[in-house]
């Protein structure tokens, strides 16, 4: 009975060993196994850095994520790579990014952005999130910029469009996208924009270049959709757009010279009246100051007011209509 009960003793004692021994095996080997992911991400991560210096970033970007990985994995150890690679990875789609814009492989340029934003976003670098934002639009506005230089509207508006959207602050594309909207035939939309470069050039002189060309286009589309309603004697919208342009430009004299010709043409002499004088006080030269005149004296002649009509007429002092001018004071006269 004593040597079983020593031999039930001396057999727990070599399982407790065998235990013991097993947890030091399975200890070391979580050491080691931990040391070498260590390693392994930090290879990685050298490598990445490697090719990011050596200009290949596409391979940089893919080691870096498998560093970023391998850090994740390892918990609490793997945190100051993890750090490094949420520092990087932003850098280098935008990096990738700016390269793919400058080869005019804008799609690719986009997505790449893109992502540095989102990931700068997410992990807080804000200096990299506004840096990969204007740069989203600075290749929006090229590719705007090539689509309407190769006359293809449709396609620059939505570029332009998408870049005003990322960056509603930058000017230049405000102007690029309103000159858009005007040529796919949104007008009042074109205005919108041009009105509010106008403000803030009114509110801000380092934007008054930007504002008086934003004016100078406004004024050149809405004089062109002046013309169009003219050959199709459509007077209301004329007097609208005319309205519309003093909003913008207020002492510009075409706008009001081309309503007056519609509605003499129309016989519409109370529009005339209307607009008559502050059309020829706008023109710049006599001949057109007399045109202007000679239309209102028209217009009060056929309304019956001799005294009016022959005040106009009186001012017709150059041009074509000068002696239409003096033959219908002569007549009224009598």
């Amino acid at each position: 009975m004593l040597w079983k009960i020593n031999n039930i003793k001396t057999d727990k004692i070599m399982k407790r060993v065998k235990v013991v021994l097993i947890t030091l095996v399975a200890t070391l080997f979580t050491v080691v196994a931990s040391a070498q992911t260590v390693e392994e991400a930090g290879e990685k991560y050298n490598q990445a850095m490697a090719k990011a210096q050596g200009g290949d970033l596409n391979n940089a970007i893919k080691l870096m994520e498998e560093a970023m990985n391998l850090a994740i994995d390892l918990g609490e150890d793997g945190t100051e790579i993890l750090a490094e690679t949420h520092n990087w990875l932003p850098k280098l789609y935008m990096a990738k990014g700016s390269n793919d814009a400058k080869n005019k492989k804008y799609d690719d340029a986009v997505v790449a952005l893109s992502k540095a934003e989102e990931l700068a976003d997410l992990w807080g670098n804000a200096q990299v999130k506004a840096g990969a934002s204007r740069a989203i639009s600075t290749v929006y506005m090229a590719m705007g910029i090539e689509a309407f230089n190769g006359d293809q509207f449709e396609k620059a508006l939505e570029s332009f469009s998408k870049g005003y959207e990322q960056d509603p602050g930058n000017i230049t594309l405000a102007g690029y996208t309103a000159k858009s909207y005007a040529k796919t035939g949104n007008l009042n939309k074109s205005l919108e924009i041009y009105k509010g470069i106008i403000e803030i050039g009114a509110a801000n002189s380092k934007y008054a270049a930007a504002a008086k060309e934003a004016a100078a286009d406004a004024t050149g589309f809405v004089l062109e959709a002046l013309a169009e309603a003219g050959k199709e004697q459509n007077l209301e919208k004329a007097v609208a757009l005319a309205d519309t342009l003093a909003g913008i430009s207020p002492n510009e004299p075409q706008s009001n010279m081309l309503v007056i010709q519609l509605a003499n043409n129309l016989k519409k002499y109370d529009v005339v009246i209307e607009r008559g004088a502050m059309s020829a006080e706008a023109q710049s030269s006599p001949e057109l100051k007399s045109d202007a005149y000679f239309i209102l004296g028209v217009a009060y002649e056929a309304k019956g007011d001799k005294a009016k009509a022959t005040e106009a007429y009186k001012k017709v002092t150059a041009g074509k209509n000068v002696a239409a001018a003096k033959t219908a004071v002569t007549n009224l006269s009598k």
